[in-house]
């Protein structure tokens, strides 16, 4: 995704969280409708006092955040899971040869995948160790591997949701 289609998605977002047509938000920000338009379809891009304008505009406060692109070089948290898509079958291999099974992903801090695996119950910390090293070493990140059955009912039920397969 690139800044174009972030800052049309953050235009967008700010404008309906706050309840309001493009033209009200362009009125509010001094704009016209057309303009707003632009910005949301990414056939023009805001520069950045612009684009702070527009959230207060709406009623919001933007703040940016530098972080580090981590040991893989990852950017963004969808530059993991594409990362971790397009390895997708050696990925279930490894997870395979150690008998686990339902592979999917959180997302979270940047350089570091958090992957729930479903494995054997006979599994112990040593297979969950060698599938996190295999995975890691694969992969180009770090990798820390979550068990559901680890979990208490309430995370548990969270992590399901947040999951994402791969």
């Amino acid at each position: 995704m690139g800044p174009a289609t972030r800052s049309a998605e953050l235009v967008r977002t700010a404008r309906t969280r706050a309840g309001l047509t493009q033209a009200e938000l362009g009125a509010r920000a001094g704009i016209t409708q057309s303009v707003v338009s632009a910005y949301e379809s990414s056939r023009r891009q805001p520069a950045f006092p612009m684009l702070a304008h527009l959230c207060a505009a709406a009623g919001f406060r933007m703040f940016v955040d530098v972080v580090p692109l981590g040991p893989a070089g990852f950017r963004e948290e969808e530059d993991q899971l594409d990362a971790l898509r397009r390895r997708r079958g050696a990925v279930l291999d490894t997870v395979g040869r150690f008998g686990g099974t339902d592979v999917r992903v959180l997302l979270g801090e940047v350089g570091q995948l958090d992957v729930l695996v479903d494995l054997p119950p006979d599994a112990g910390p040593h297979t969950r160790a060698a599938v996190e090293r295999a995975l890691t070493g694969l992969l180009g990140a770090r990798v820390a591997l979550v068990r559901l059955e680890d979990l208490t009912p309430g995370v548990r039920a969270l992590v399901e949701r947040a999951a994402l397969p791969i």
